[in-house]
């Protein structure tokens, strides 16, 4: 069964997540792991960045302007963005998992899930559109 709101604002508040996870023996909180993914995340994205002629292809470079911005937030460790990235990861695990399987995750299951779905985290907080991203994965 889905995950309820309730859950989901368990899971956003840390009532439920890592630390709870391990009975409180956890090293970083979902936030920490959430922070720091999106950190190494963001510089992957900005090492890799695509050059281009932006008149060109306007709805890639939508989508790069974007995408950096979320990222040069991410590098800033901006409390807001850590924040919108932990609500949107509930959101997108939300209606795949239960309550049992989230408190049956350790430290390792909670990083593995954020790492597997902060991309997508970025792009639904950047504000992409499937256009812009199309745009942009099919430049060289």
């Amino acid at each position: 069964m889905p995950l309820t709101i309730k859950e989901q604002i368990d899971i956003i508040e840390e009532r439920v997540g890592p630390e709870t996870s391990t009975g409180g023996s956890a090293d970083v909180s979902l936030n920490d792991i959430v922070s720091q993914t999106a950190s190494v995340k963001a510089k992957t994205f900005v090492d890799a960045i695509k050059a281009f002629d932006a008149e060109a292809n306007p709805k890639a470079q939508e989508y790069k302007d974007k995408m950096l911005q979320v990222c040069f937030n991410a590098f800033n460790l901006s409390g807001s963005i850590t924040n919108a990235l932990v609500v949107t990861l509930v959101s997108i695990g939300a209606p795949s998992a239960d309550i049992a399987s989230i408190q049956a995750l350790d430290q390792a299951g909670w990083e593995l899930f954020v790492a597997n779905n902060i991309f997508q985290a970025f792009e639904y907080v950047a504000g992409t559109t499937e256009e812009e991203k199309t745009a942009y994965d099919a430049l060289p």
